[in-house]
């Protein structure tokens, strides 16, 4: 089994270099279904050795979802028509529901220890190539799109776009939170390319500057180490310097790029449906109708949309929940800082909608999960 999620993280960055007829986000899809499909199989296929841990936050999310799913694909048949729309972001979610699964009925620590290794080298990878946008050496992405600013003129990494990628490599931080010199290295290296991570070549993402603050003071405090300090200070000084700028704290914090509005119109529609929402993928449904985008860019807002106050109350319950449980000062509190980062990512931009963040989120919750299932292992 383990062998198959390292495939799965391997694939995840792979799979857009050779599916160069599909668009990396498509491509990137393709190739996390296809191995999620697999790891389940083998999940049937095998004799699991481990239960999996009680998660009624999660059956009750997932049953919330489905009923949504099943309401609109019946008002669908009525007039002879098949769900799609509605249908697939549900199936996504299942998909990460599965590999959820897959991971906490198999994974044993020492599974636990090879996937976090795992992520660090992808995370490496992923770093090595930014260096190479950013100095106009990634052959790759300019052969395929030769005509788009966004994928020859800035970083964008494995997943197509420069804020997501920020926000991406903010909440992996964590992976090199430690004083060994080669992961000292990285998170200098990481933090240098988050000022090349804007939406266009001179624009800094703040966002992810955000993220990596906030989980560096939580890391700070809990292991109360002088040298995590000093490298808080220097994340501080730099937001000082942005903030002595106008022009970069302006544009960058306070420029919400129209979504401001795009807010306030979904809020309106939302009001008629309050309690239930309109099902999962119907922000995506109202984009064709209207001139909104696809995307909220705000996960908790769209989420709100689709699934109601009562399923905006169970993803709160599940992020309590997660909150709550405790973890020991090593990988384990590693996993949950990764998963920390998604959840803040989600005020930014929209990673639960995307294949890598969302499926590295999986796989840093579940491992969580099973360290502190396994602890009689240790």
């Amino acid at each position: 089994m383990v062998w198959l999620v390292l495939a799965l993280i391997a694939g995840l960055n792979l799979g857009q270099f050779f599916l160069t007829k599909l668009d990396i986000w498509h491509a990137t899809g393709l190739v996390a279904q296809t191995i999620i499909l697999l790891i389940f199989c083998y999940s049937l296929f095998e004799k699991q050795p481990y239960k999996a841990p009680r998660n009624r936050p999660l059956s009750l999310l997932l049953a919330w979802c489905g009923a949504g799913t099943v309401y609109m694909s019946y008002q669908y048949l009525l007039v002879g028509k098949y769900n799609q729309q509605n249908f697939f972001p549900f199936f996504n979610f299942l998909c990460i529901v599965f590999l959820y699964l897959s991971i906490v009925k198999f994974f044993s620590i020492r599974d636990c220890y090879k996937v976090f290794n795992a992520l660090r080298l992808s995370v490496i990878c992923i770093l090595f190539l930014c260096v190479l946008q950013r100095l106009g050496l990634s052959q790759f992405f300019r052969l395929l799109y030769p005509d788009n600013q966004y994928y020859n003129n800035i970083v964008v990494g494995t997943l197509g776009n420069g804020t997501h990628l920020s926000g991406f490599l903010a909440s992996c931080s964590p992976l090199f939170f430690s004083k060994k010199r080669e992961d000292i290295l990285c998170l200098i290296l990481l933090f240098i390319i988050l000022f090349f991570t804007g939406t266009n070549v001179s624009d800094i993402s703040i966002s992810g500057f955000i993220i990596l603050f906030i989980l560096l003071v939580i890391w700070s405090w809990r292991v109360k180490a002088v040298f995590w300090s000093v490298i808080l200070g220097v994340v501080i000084l730099s937001a000082i310097i942005g903030i002595s700028n106008p022009a970069i704290f302006n544009e960058q914090v306070f420029n919400t790029n129209g979504r401001l509005e795009w807010w306030f119109r979904l809020w309106n529609i939302l009001k008629a449906q309050f309690p239930t929402g309109y099902c999962l993928g119907a922000v995506g449904v109202l984009s064709q109708k209207t001139d909104l985008p696809r995307h909220a860019h705000l996960e908790y807002l769209q989420f709100l949309f689709e699934l109601g106050l009562i399923g905006f109350v169970l993803i709160l319950n599940w992020i309590k929940k997660f909150l709550e449980m405790k973890s020991s000062l090593g990988m384990s509190f590693i996993f949950k800082m990764m998963v920390i980062g998604f959840l803040l990512s989600c005020f930014f931009n929209y990673p639960a909608h995307l294949w890598i963040p969302s499926v590295y989120a999986c796989i840093a919750y579940s491992c969580f999960l099973v360290l502190n299932e396994r602890k009689e292992e240790i």
